[in-house]
This record gives C-alpha cells, sequence and structure tokens, in this order.
C-alpha cells in the first residue's frame, strides 16, 4: 500500500456514507501513523466492521464503556482504529455526541475532522482525564487551533461547569503550563473528575464500572508463546530477536518467562524437593532387575530392590512437586498477564519432561511425565527451534552429534499434533525473528 492504510479506509467510509469524524491526527498519508482515534455511531458499526474486515483488522473486546478496538498486522506493524461511540474518557462523556457529529468539517484531505472548536475542548478533555497532564505531542496542534481564533461563545455552552470553565480559559492562556507544572495539571484534572464524575447516574455507574468491573467482563486476547529446542538451538538468541522486534513495532505488551522443568525454582513444594535432594534416579532399577534375573547383573537382589523401591519414591514426590512448580509459575506469572492482552514468550516449556530428563534420555516414570504434560495449559503457539547437528555442536558443544539428532527426534515426538511452528536457525536472528512474529500475530489476532 502506497500510502497510510487509514486513509484508504477512511476513504470507502466516505463512498459508503458511513458517518464518522477523525478525533485526532491531520497527515492521514503518513505510513508511520500507527493508530487512529474515530468517532462513529453505534447503528454504523456493523458497516465499519464489514469494511475494515478485508484489511486484517480484528475487533478487540476490551471492555471499555462506548469504545471499541481494532487490530491489525500490517508490513510487520501494528495498525489499530481507536473507534468511540461517544466522546468519553475514563467514563466521562465531556462533549455532546450529536453536537459534535453535527459539526463536524470535511478538512482539504477529504476526510470528516472535528471542528477546531470542537478539537480543542477534545485535547483538553482527552489529557486532562486521561492522562492528568498535557502530552507534548498535542502541544503544537493546541497552539494552532488557539491561534486560528476559535469561537469562544460555543466553547463556553460546551463546559455547563463554571470552575471547569474558569480552568479551560487557564488552559487557552498558558497550555505550556500544564505540560510541564504536572502538580497544577493533576490539581485541575482531579477537579474535573470530581465535577464531572457527578453530573449523571450513567457516569457514576460506567466510573464504577471501569474501576471494578470490567476486568470480568474483558475477553482474554493475549496469548503465550513457548521455544523449545536442545542447547544450541538459539533458543536465546532467537527469543531476544522477537523481543526487539516486538518493541520496535510497538502497541503491544511482552514479557519473557521462563517455563522449564528445572531451574528458576519458584514455589515451596519444589525448594523443598531441592534442599532434601529428593530426585528420580539416573539409573533404571527395573532393568537392572531384569537383568539379575538372567545373571547380568554382579549386584544383590537386596541392593537392586532398594534402589528401585527407593527410586520410585523419590519420584512420586519429586515430579508432583515439578507439576506443582510449573502451576505455580502459569497462575503467578503466565495466566495474569494473558488477562492483560500480553504477548508471554516462554523459554522452555513442560514437553521438554516427556521423554528428556535434563540432559538424557528419560524411560522411569512414563505415567507422570505424560500426565504432566497432557493435563497442562497448551500454548497457543509452540516454535520449535532445530539445525544440523554439526552446526548446533560448532555452536554450543554440550551435546555431541549423535545426542542432538536423538533429542530433536525426542522433542518432535512430544510435540506431534500440537500447534508447533518449526524453524531453522540457518539464518539470521531477525529473518528468524520475522516470520515467528508473523506466525505469532495470527494466534494474537484470532486468525490461526
Amino acid at each position: 500500500m502506497a500510502n497510510s492504510i487509514f486513509s484508504e479506509i477512511l476513504t470507502l467510509l466516505n463512498q459508503e456514507q458511513v458517518t464518522y469524524v477523525v478525533l485526532r491526527d491531520r497527515n492521514l498519508d503518513d505510513d508511520k501513523l500507527s493508530e487512529l482515534d474515530i468517532l462513529i455511531l453505534p447503528e454504523n458499526i456493523k458497516q465499519f466492521e464489514q469494511l475494515i474486515s478485508p484489511f486484517g483488522f480484528s475487533r478487540r473486546n476490551l471492555a471499555i464503556p462506548a469504545k471499541m478496538i481494532y487490530l491489525a498486522w500490517i508490513h510487520h506493524r501494528f495498525k489499530i482504529f481507536d473507534v468511540h461511540f461517544e466522546m468519553v474518557q475514563d467514563g466521562i462523556e465531556y462533549l455532546d455526541t450529536a453536537t459534535v457529529i453535527e459539526r463536524r468539517v470535511r478538512d482539504g484531505d477529504g476526510f470528516y475532522h472535528l471542528s477546531r472548536e470542537d478539537e480543542l475542548l477534545h485535547l483538553f478533555f482527552h489529557n486532562l482525564i486521561g492522562k492528568k497532564y498535557l502530552q507534548e505531542k498535542h502541544l503544537p496542534r493546541i497552539r494552532e487551533l488557539i491561534a486560528s481564533e476559535p469561537d469562544p461563545e460555543y466553547m463556553d455552552r460546551m463546559i455547563p461547569s463554571l470552575r471547569v470553565r474558569e480552568i479551560f480559559h487557564d488552559f487557552l492562556a498558558n497550555p505550556e503550563r500544564f505540560l510541564k507544572d504536572r502538580v497544577m495539571a493533576l490539581r485541575c484534572a482531579s477537579t474535573i473528575i470530581r465535577i464531572y464524575s457527578h453530573r449523571s447516574l450513567k457516569t457514576r455507574y460506567r466510573r464504577f464500572y471501569r474501576s471494578y468491573l470490567r476486568r470480568w467482563f474483558m475477553e482474554n486476547y493475549g496469548i503465550h508463546v513457548a521455544f523449545m529446542g536442545v542447547d544450541g538451538a538459539g533458543k536465546s538468541t532467537t527469543i531476544q530477536a522477537v523481543q526487539d522486534f516486538l518493541d520496535e513495532a510497538g502497541k503491544v505488551k511482552q514479557t519473557l518467562v521462563y517455563m522449564g522443568p528445572w531451574g528458576q525454582i519458584r514455589s515451596p513444594l519444589l525448594r523443598f524437593v531441592y534442599k532434601h535432594d529428593v530426585f528420580p534416579p539416573k539409573e533404571d532399577w527395573k532393568a537392572r532387575f531384569r537383568q539379575k534375573l538372567r545373571g547380568l547383573e554382579p549386584r544383590s537382589y537386596f541392593y537392586i530392590m532398594k534402589k528401585w523401591l527407593f527410586g520410585i519414591v523419590k519420584g512420586w514426590i519429586y515430579y508432583p512437586a515439578v507439576y506443582s512448580e510449573l502451576w505455580y509459575r502459569y497462575w503467578k506469572e503466565v495466566r495474569p498477564r494473558i488477562r492483560k492482552n500480553f504477548i508471554v514468550l516462554e523459554d522452555r516449556y513442560v514437553y521438554d519432561l516427556r521423554y528428556i530428563y535434563k540432559k538424557r534420555p528419560m524411560r522411569q516414570f512414563r505415567f507422570w511425565r505424560w500426565f504432566i504434560c497432557k493435563f497442562f495449559p497448551t500454548p497457543n503457539l509452540i516454535v520449535f527451534l532445530h539445525n544440523e547437528p554439526h552446526k548446533i555442536v560448532e555452536r554450543k558443544p554440550q551435546l555431541d552429534t549423535k545426542e542432538i539428532q536423538l533429542f530433536q527426534q525426542y522433542y518432535q515426538k512430544a510435540l506431534k499434533n500440537l500447534p508447533v511452528l518449526s524453524v531453522k536457525t540457518d539464518r539470521s536472528p531477525q529473518e528468524i525473528a520475522h516470520q515467528i512474529v508473523d506466525e505469532m500475530m495470527k494466534h494474537y489476532l484470532g486468525m490461526a
């Protein structure tokens, strides 16, 4: 697309005669513009959704009163439509919606914008109610609007409170002060919020809903993505490249959580297990017992049986402790962030436990290892990183080529029938990150 996708969509809205008003931003052909705030009447929202759907926009139900978010991933960047149904900020209706729409003006770009008076009022209320101070990025436009000599009588009529009107006049006289003097700006913002919060029962309910009820009606739009592979496959490098790419793209919250079965202990039960060295045995004493029956094992029956029984007890303590540890991390570090719309990147995951114990194959305690992997939340996406064994040895010689080949086969077996993106790490981390993030966004936007 040669110019901004927003200008293309607004052109369609004009053609279909959808009533809208652009609340901010004048240069809509700027491809760097990532978010557009517009006002649309509720009766036009279905038509609006039909028009933007072919562009890849997905609705995000964040349970914000009088507002809806539409998100798309285009050219490795987020594009956001911030759609308002009323002139509301933090539950407070600060301008009459019908009046704003009636006074909208068609600018030189062919799109409908706020009148200069309404835009000035909007920037005043939006900054003080929402941010509690004036954002620096809005100061140049506010200066332009003040210099254009807007109608003072109309603006006074739109502010019913005498005290708020006085604050607005101070704002017009010296907007820079509301940027630099944060204490004064906060005091004025608190006054506006207190006065406007008691204007109607509807506003009181919105404020109560925003503070106490909203989180129960939000849909979980965050996702968690697990990165798996043998040591040396490039997990750390790839995860860092993905994080850098997401930071550069902006408009998304992301975090990294270690979810491997070993190390970085959080839960009290696993701390107890590690403190008292209650670990599953390295040797398969059941197999040793079979060898003893065939006369191939020199150690006594008593010694083998003792090791076997003690090993069973340790395993039945260790694996439930690991299971509780993984759930502890999930509920403390993963689930809350998914609820808050994060992309949670996970270094390793429970499936490391399926056929491998640390750096060796594991055949004992198959039930527990199957149970833990089966009854644990499946990630939205599992990124399996792999490469030629000799390449991995060159990068990190902790395993030999035969072990790496065997372990990669175990991973493929453990991840069968799961949402896996298999990525060969034979390219630059940036190229790999582009591929992974594009796939992640399909899940993040509900298009997978």
